[in-house]
């Protein structure tokens, strides 16, 4: 997995996926270029670019690199709806991510609050 967000994009990628929408568009990819790669904007727009690619009907696994900025103005060209689909994609999206986590964390606290012989060993 990429660490590094600054190899989230190329410069040449990042310059073309910006361009393919209009300015909300282009203010969420730069927001989403400047976050580390594990925070929930991030992985929200990595689920909505495979989520579309997969409704074109595209193998998930056609590109190597997942955060290959080439890759993912192919499918943000092939969106058939306009900007604000595909923000509203995005936006459920993180919002499903958002759950997820807090979910999660609430599992988490509540198997740390058990006692040590309750607890399954992993």
């Amino acid at each position: 997995m990429v660490t590094n967000r600054k190899l989230f994009f190329s410069l040449f990628g990042l310059l073309k996926l910006r361009r393919q929408r209009g300015n909300e568009w282009r203010r969420l990819v730069d927001r989403v270029n400047a976050l580390p790669v594990d925070a929930p904007e991030v992985i929200a727009f990595r689920l909505t670019i495979d989520r579309v690619r997969r409704a074109q009907g595209e193998d998930l696994r056609a590109c190597h690199d997942p955060f290959c900025a080439n890759c993912v103005s192919q499918v943000v060209a092939g969106f058939e709806g306009d900007e604000k689909d595909l923000l509203a994609l995005y936006h459920r999206n993180l919002a499903e991510v958002n759950f997820t986590i807090r979910t999660m964390r609430r599992r988490a606290v509540k198997r740390e609050a058990r006692p040590a012989a309750l607890r399954r060993v992993a």
